[in-house]
């Protein structure tokens, strides 16, 4: 390609294109969790990095062409960015189009489904990815300052997306995306040769209307109608997005007050008419809004829910609610004359709610008793000074995340050990911390893990006897249990039976009585960390108590056994869900693996092998580059999970973490131009750093995440990126040194090798899913750092002009 007219414009329309292909990543995140039951989350990740490295291996076989037709460079960057630019809505009206992709078997029709899905989601990719080479390899502007451009808009891209989604709705934020990517094919073509061409303005004229129109308009011209596989229900009263959730509201017909789990009573069958607005969350989470007037005695029908019991205890008491929805735990501590309820809630559309549009209707914010907080409810409890006579946490987290299982991404961090001891150092002395999930009775389900978390806690903070703080009580399809800071005294006892027998509830296990399901018992019974552990291990299922290294709360099925699951056990609830979520998981990975086989690994077979590298310099090159690919992708995964806990919600973890990682990354990539190809000394102190740097991530995280839980998110940010810039910055190195090092060797050797960094790389990221699942984050972050290790041996043949690999 000739001489660049204007760099400066140049520079403009790389930094859009990479803005927007990270945009593009974190939205796409965001869409898969509300069609897919979370199923998908990971996968943007994975498929952008297949997308990007078919496109970039398919400029480099491509070659540089015939030197006379100087303009292909330009029609091609012109051309690609506008594909970029349509194909960005255009995937995101298909993946919506397939209205099914959330009610996921194991069918061939969902099996070729869910293939659509993958492609269509990696085109926009694709496509990014082929400007981004062109850019890199076939303009005569320095490499390093393209880079930086390319670095700068990737990064600034991962926080543009949540500033977007708070914004606007995903559908119009994918169409304001595509009309920057148009504009990128605009700078292009300013930028090369001055001339301004006509398809790259009509697209950003066309984009621009669509988005604005589509924003302005209620219900949008582009609408998300199915979510989970389910449609939206009829009465639309509101709809609203933001970077972490869809919230919907429908009118409901006045009628009986709605119930988690409604007692068996006569009296719970005599109910009062009211008037509610049914809200959903990602489809799948429900909570209602209840008109109240402000007189505590219309509330009486509170009592004759399951979820009520902890204030048939310690109703009176100052009580501190986490996850508030549409405020029908504050109705219960109201109806039970609580002295002071706070309620901390981490979705700031529901609190904006009950702020706002629904204040007059709940009746709740405002008044005197009554302290709504916008906060992580973990962090925010954390670091507060109060105590509370009852700390309740019901049904927190969304009806996806139990179906999701093997791939869930929500409120993990609430349900693990180290959260539930903190909850109990927040109780006053004989207070009470309240958890209700779903129970099945003779099936398996989340209140057998609910009970091994609170023996665990129990065990962990010194109890003898844990039975002896524990009460367990069920109604339909719902438990509470209440566990307390101390032993239960007679009189606690007495009010549980009594309430137990007034409403008809069905009693589990109370102090002196064990549950006679079997599993229940062995739990209930344990009095060491290693009764507990015997008394979990299942063959099929997971009931050990979740922790901050495995906070997979939810997923309850052994990722080894699924197989085994048999056809009698209910293909229902959490374990219909998590058999659901493997099957995908599984089922991704073979299409993916067949992707790259055609995409990536077909076309460098058809161009031949190494291009006359000898055979163990071309496996050193293979190994070096394969699990610098795998080494990678696993440490910033498991980043991205760990960190998730200290962030509050996984979608700002997949944000600020990308952007801490590639800018990182890039720089140290620009830094290892200084380092020569022949200081072998230098590479051996660069690996061994290397590996230092994430051990001590994968050690030090957790106290870390302890050490700065309590801070405001700006800190929280900020602790995330001073943990994770160094490390991605020396993993930086790696791959340009690589690079370098068999570009002296034999420079036709590259495409292969960057094809199979890019191969590994994707299979890393669903195999960090299923180690973090299996052994842990922290496993996860280990097997990426013996990478970095086992690259002492591949860098050292590299290093030596493939001399010790021999010939």
């Amino acid at each position: 390609m000739g001489s660049i007219q204007r760099p400066l414009i140049f520079y403009c329309g790389v930094f859009l294109t990479t803005l927007c292909t990270l945009v593009h990543q974190v939205i796409t995140t965001r869409i898969f969790s509300v069609i897919t039951w979370y199923h998908l989350a990971f996968l943007a990740i994975s498929l952008a990095m297949l997308g990007m490295t078919a496109a970039g291996l398919s400029v480099y076989l491509r070659g540089r062409g015939d030197p006379s037709r100087g303009d292909d460079t330009r029609r091609m960057l012109i051309s690609h960015a506008c594909l970029l630019a349509v194909s960005l809505p255009v995937s995101h009206v298909l993946l919506l189009w397939i209205s099914r992709l959330g009610e996921f078997e194991l069918q061939a029709t969902h099996v070729a489904m869910l293939a659509a899905a993958v492609i269509i989601t990696a085109a926009p990719f694709y496509f990014s990815g082929v400007v981004v080479a062109l850019a890199l390899t076939r303009t005569p502007l320095p490499v390093g300052r393209v880079y930086g451009v390319d670095l700068l808009g990737a990064a600034l891209g991962c926080l543009t997306a949540i500033g977007l989604l708070e914004w606007v709705d995903p559908s119009t934020a994918c169409a304001m995306t595509g009309a920057l990517a148009a504009l990128a094919a605009v700078a292009f073509s300013l930028g090369t040769d001055g001339r301004l061409r006509a398809a790259p303005l009509v697209l950003v004229a066309l984009l621009s209307v669509f988005s604005l129109a589509n924003g302005a308009m209620y219900p949008n011209l582009v609408w998300v109608s199915r979510m989970n596989g389910t449609d939206v229900p009829p009465g639309l009263l509101f709809d609203h997005w933001n970077s972490h959730s869809r919230v919907i509201g429908t009118a409901r017909r006045p009628q009986e007050p709605f119930f988690w789990g409604q007692g068996r009573s006569d009296s719970a069958r005599r109910l009062p008419v009211v008037y509610s607005i049914g809200i959903q969350i990602d489809g799948a989470a429900f909570t209602a809004a209840t008109r109240f007037e402000g007189d505590r005695r219309s509330l009486d029908w509170v009592r004759h829910d399951v979820t009520s019991l902890p204030y048939q205890l310690r109703g009176r008491g100052r009580v501190a609610v986490i996850g508030v929805g549409g405020g029908r735990d504050f109705l219960t501590a109201l109806g039970f004359r609580a002295s002071h309820v706070t309620g901390i809630e981490v979705n700031g559309t529901l609190v904006d709610l009950l702020n706002d549009r629904l204040q007059s209707y709940t009746g709740l914010v405002g008044r005197d008793d009554v302290t709504l907080i916008h906060d992580d409810g973990r962090s925010w409890m954390t670091r507060t000074d109060e105590r509370f006579d009852l700390v309740q946490m019901s049904l927190i987290d969304t009806f996806a995340a139990t179906s999701a299982g093997a791939m869930t991404l929500t409120e993990n961090g609430l349900y693990t050990l180290e959260a539930w001891s903190m909850f109990l150092d927040r109780l006053r002395p004989a207070g009470l911390f309240s958890v209700s999930r779903y129970y099945h009775p003779g099936r398996v389900s989340e209140t057998a893990r609910a009970l091994s978390l609170a023996v665990g806690t129990l065990l962990q903070r010194g109890a003898e006897d844990p039975a002896s703080h524990i009460v367990l009580v069920a109604s339909a399809n719902v438990s509470t249990l209440l566990v307390g800071v101390d032993p239960l005294e007679p009189e606690d006892l007495e009010r549980v039976l009594s309430s137990i027998e007034q409403e008809g509830f069905r009693s589990i296990a109370v102090p002196g009585q064990l549950p006679r399901d079997p599993i229940l018992r062995r739990i209930l019974a344990a009095r060491s960390s290693a009764d507990l552990e015997a008394a979990t291990l299942h063959p099929i299922f997971q009931f050990a108590p979740s922790t901050d290294d495995q906070p997979f709360f939810f997923n309850m099925l052994k990722f080894a056994a699924w197989r085994e699951l048999s056809a009698e056990q209910p293909n229902a609830g959490v374990v219909g869900g998590n058999l659901k979520a493997t099957q995908t998981l599984i089922v991704l990975l073979v299409i993916v693996v067949c992707l790259i086989v055609v995409s990536i690994v077909g076309p460098l077979l058809i161009r031949g092998r190494g291009h006359g590298l000898p055979t163990r310099t071309f496996a050193a090159a293979a190994s070096y580059f394969g699990l610098i690919g795998l080494g990678f992708m696993l440490i910033e995964v498991g980043l991205m999970q760990k960190f998730s806990i200290l962030l509050g919600h996984p979608i700002h973890s997949v944000a600020v973490t990308l952007m801490s990682i590639i800018l990182a990354s890039g720089l140290g990539s620009l830094v290892s131009d200084r380092i020569a190809t022949d200081a072998t000394s230098a590479f051996r102190w660069l690996n061994l750093l290397a590996v230092v740097l994430v051990v001590f991530a994968a050690v030090a995280s957790q106290a870390a995440i302890d050490m700065s839980i309590s801070a405001l998110l700006p800190y929280r940010v900020a602790t995330v990126i001073a943990f994770t810039f160094p490390v991605a910055f020396v993993l930086g190195f790696f791959f340009p040194i690589g690079m370098r090092l068999l570009g002296e060797i034999n420079p036709e050797a590259q495409s292969w090798m960057w094809g199979l960094n890019g191969a590994l790389g994707v299979m890393g990221t669903l195999a960090s899913v299923v180690i973090a699942m299996t052994l842990g984050i922290r496993a996860c972050l280990l097997v990426g750092g013996a990478c970095y290790l086992l690259l002492a041996i591949p860098l050292h043949v590299l290093g030596t002009g493939g001399r010790a690999g021999g010939t």
